[in-house]
């Protein structure tokens, strides 16, 4: 895993080897253990049972499913406890606070204003 990638597929990277369920786009659910899974969702499942829309029931050995046609995971419950979910430090995300140095008087580049006495 490279650092630049997002929450989401950390955590995908993270349920390998654990059963999950997987949505897709055209309403087939697949569910089964996940073996393989890419940054960009691509993702290989074994011992799978998948539900069609129309509640047709299928059983595959394996199943590899393109991250496009992907609408959602559900992974298991033991995941909420990853450490990208605890809460970080001062000073991380998406910046720090700052003082404030000014006094709050901004330009009014050319707009009228009415003040009140």
């Amino acid at each position: 895993m490279t650092p630049s990638l997002g929450i989401p597929a950390k955590i995908l990277h993270e349920s390998i080897g654990h059963t999950v369920s997987v949505e897709c786009r055209n309403g087939r659910v697949y569910r089964g253990h996940l073996m393989t899974c890419e940054d960009n969702f691509n993702c290989m499942l074994e011992g799978v049972t998948v539900m069609e829309e129309n509640g047709l029931i299928t059983v595959m050995e394996q199943v590899y499913v393109r991250g496009q046609q992907v609408r959602f995971f559900c992974l298991p419950d033991m995941l909420a406890m990853c450490p990208m979910f605890g809460s970080r430090g001062q000073g991380h995300g998406r910046g720090t606070i700052a003082p404030l140095k000014g006094k709050g008087k901004g330009k009014m580049k050319g707009r009228a204003f009415a003040r009140a006495y």
